[in-house]
């Protein structure tokens, strides 16, 4: 995620909006050096190490796609709205992932156990079920 300024300001080069210099092209080469000097130091290169890596990677690419995009946005809605509709638009595409998993939690374990904390935290638990 480090990489997010070097990708944006890249991407804003290549697409014409930022003109770099050649100390900033410096700068980004030195902070490439360093990420992989960080990444690949005790690194296993398996394949969930590359994989991990290549997600954080797409995120990275990700961030630096709505930093672009959202500068844009910002000139016509406020933050606070489109804030609110990529964490809407986010929640719904990770749910869709994630409803798998979430089906197969064990809620009453979940239940008991929050219950338990509670307890001995000395403050109720106000459950959906029992308030109806």
């Amino acid at each position: 995620m480090a990489t997010t300024p070097v990708i944006v300001s890249t991407a804003s080069a290549l697409i014409g909006h930022e003109r770099l210099r050649p100390l900033h092209w410096l700068g980004i080469v030195v902070s490439l050096t360093g990420v992989v000097c960080v990444v690949s130091v005790g690194a296993s290169h398996t394949g969930d190490s590359l994989a991990g890596d290549a997600l954080m990677s797409a995120a990275a690419v990700c961030w630096a796609m709505f930093t672009l995009g959202g500068s844009r946005l910002m000139t016509r809605h406020s933050p606070l709205y489109v804030s609110g509709v990529t964490t809407a638009i986010g929640t719904s595409v990770y749910t869709i992932f994630a409803l798998h998993a979430i089906r197969a939690i064990d809620w009453a374990a979940v239940r008991n156990s929050s219950s338990r904390c509670s307890e001995s935290s000395g403050r109720p638990v106000t459950w959906p079920a029992e308030i109806a």
